[in-house]
């Protein structure tokens, strides 16, 4: 799950893995909790990535300036009131959609973020603060369909919020925090298929939630620290879907070159209310305890349902280099709106249950060096899964379109090397080796998850040449997804158009592998900063495609649309 400032967001990158959602000078912290994440978080039965957002200092305006061939971004912030407050906006915007069909006619993608925020310190211990921001990603593709190689289909899909946030904290003593904060947010999923001589299809996923939390964080001694608090979160979320549908019970089934095509509307607010409390103490001089504890109260399909969700992790510095941890949780996440409401949800379905484990060791050879070792372990019970089974209600048959009979296990290693910002060189390096496996039913056994991914590596370093010269790169390694591979496809003389056929074995996806570079040149004067950089974006345009692309008759496949050797100049202003 992802947080922001502590509320829940749909996203937090652009174009599922682009620059962040927010301006990178706006970003205080971020926390990634592969498992076990503290109990000010929850209703995820996954992990959980939190970002939390700052105001640039309040000593005098300033404004960054950020211009190069495929986006822009501006950061402005000026304090006011003999600086007590500070107004800050930012607004960054792409122009792929203006450059990409030199590269290819087959995709589009954009995106556009803003934010503005108002702080201000009402008394000594008391501050607020107002945040509007939102995101707005689009991505399109375009494909040949039919036997003789002219008609077209083309898929779109939009993604964005919108959100509105007021804090309040208050410090009632000098070892006592009390914040307060509410986010209403809107936001939406778009999709949309277009096909010469088909229906057009559509769903459109959108709605609203409020989101409220109130905590106190308090020290009451020196090796004690307590926080608790309760978050409420209300949704109400609605889906418009014009796709093939099924047809009552009794009724002929309509033939396959011409499903029912039906529109209709689903989707019912819940509610969640979680109390929490967590503490951190030191029982004896390096041995920390960090239990936590929520219960979480679910309101969907016309009953609660109540989960409590224990974790306790254990941090042991041995001494000033070495340090033991480990973690074990319990966790649950409700089903989503649309698999609970009626027409084709099931009010009935339970929370998802995860059990999580870690256990690992850091080792700081140096102040500014960090090797973290940790392996982990999660078992998954009652995950919904699509059905199409028959039940008997006192004599009324139906359809059950949903059940909890899915388990999922998943195992692995995590490492993590750091170099703290400062001397010649800064930066991290990251590998993941884990499986991810799904359990459906006793014919099939365990079998690999769809997102399993056994190898992850992540690097990311920046070297400072002398004369204000630095060079950064970034690579990324990641295994490719499951999946099962269409091994051709028969003519359906109804529709003009080859039908695929699918393999009954999974392949996996080719790896993924790419290498970002970035040459900086910095000029400083007394009041700003001037910068000219070079970006090159798949330095060796390795074809990185998420998904294979086939020919109208499905015998030839080719690689889909994928980032190309994108090369970028770029000037960045501070002041």
């Amino acid at each position: 799950g992802f947080f922001i400032d502590g509320h829940p967001a749909v996203y937090l990158y652009h174009l599922l893995g682009g620059p962040g959602v927010i301006h990178p000078e706006l970003i205080g912290g971020l926390s990634f909790y592969p498992g076990g994440y503290p109990a000010r978080y929850g209703r995820y039965a996954a992990g959980a990535i939190a970002v939390d957002t700052k105001e640039p200092p309040r000593d005098r305006w300033h404004l960054d300036a950020d211009f190069n061939l495929f986006q822009a971004g501006l950061l402005f912030s000026v304090p006011f009131d003999d600086k007590k407050g500070e107004v800050t906006l930012s607004f960054r915007r792409s122009y792929y959609e203006l450059l990409l069909p030199l590269f290819t006619d087959d995709a589009t993608l954009s995106f556009t973020d803003y934010l503005a925020r108002v702080s201000y310190d009402f008394a000594p211990g008391l501050r607020g603060r107002f945040i509007a921001l939102g995101a707005i990603d689009e991505a399109s593709t375009r494909n040949v369909d039919t036997a003789d190689g002219d008609g077209t289909s083309s898929t779109s899909i939009g993604i964005g919020f919108h959100r509105l946030n007021l804090a309040l904290d208050a410090d009632l003593s000098r070892d006592v925090t009390w914040t307060n904060s509410v986010a209403w947010e809107y936001e939406y999923t778009n999709n949309r298929r277009v096909a010469q001589g088909d229906e057009d299809l559509s769903a459109d996923l959108g709605g609203w939630f409020l989101s409220a939390r109130s905590f106190v964080v308090a020290k009451a001694l020196k090796e004690l620290t307590i926080e608790s608090g309760v978050d409420l979160l209300y949704l109400n979320f609605s889906a418009d879907l014009k796709i093939p549908t099924g047809v009552p019970l009794g009724d002929p089934r309509p033939p396959a070159f011409d499903p029912v095509v039906t529109p209709f509307s689903l989707g019912e607010p819940t509610l969640s209310v979680a109390p929490y409390v967590s503490a951190d103490v030191e029982v004896v001089p390096g041995l920390r305890l960090l239990p936590g504890f929520r219960l979480t109260i679910d309101d969907y399909g016309d009953r609660a349902h109540v989960t409590v969700d224990p974790k306790l992790a254990v941090r042991w510095a041995i001494d000033d280099q070495w340090t033991l941890k480990g973690m074990a949780a319990l966790a649950h996440q409700a089903p989503n709106a649309f698999q609970v409401s009626p027409p084709f949800g099931e009010p009935g379905l339970p929370l998802t249950e995860a059990i999580q484990g870690s256990v690992g060791f850091e080792w700081k050879p140096e102040p500014d060096w960090l090797v973290s070792v940790e392996g982990f372990v999660q078992y998954l019970d009652q995950l919904p899964e699509p059905a199409n089974d028959l039940a008997d209600d006192e004599g009324d048959v139906g359809r059950v379109y949903w059940d909890s009979d899915l388990r999922g296990r998943a195992f692995g290693l995590e490492v993590m090397i750091r170099k703290d910002f400062g001397g010649l060189f800064y930066g991290w390096l990251t590998y993941t080796l884990s499986r991810a496996e799904r359990f459906r039913g006793a014919d099939r056994g365990w079998n690999l998850f769809e997102l399993d991914q056994t190898h992850i590596l992540n690097l990311a370093w920046t070297v400072r040449l002398g004369r204000e010269w630095q060079l950064g790169a970034r690579f990324q390694l990641a295994s490719g997804n499951p999946f099962y591979p269409i091994d051709g496809g028969r003519y359906d003389a109804d529709t003009d158009r080859f039908v695929p056929t699918y393999a009954a074995s999974q392949s996996r996806l080719a790896a993924y592998h790419r290498l970002d570079i970035r040459l900086d040149k910095r000029w400083r004067f007394e009041d700003w900063m001037f910068e000219f950089y070079l970006d090159i974006q798949n330095v060796y345009n390795q074809q990185n495609s998420e998904s294979p692309a086939y020919s109208f008759d499905y015998k030839t496949k080719t690689d889909g649309p994928a980032l190309p050797f994108l090369p970028t100049l770029g000037v960045r202003a501070v002041f």
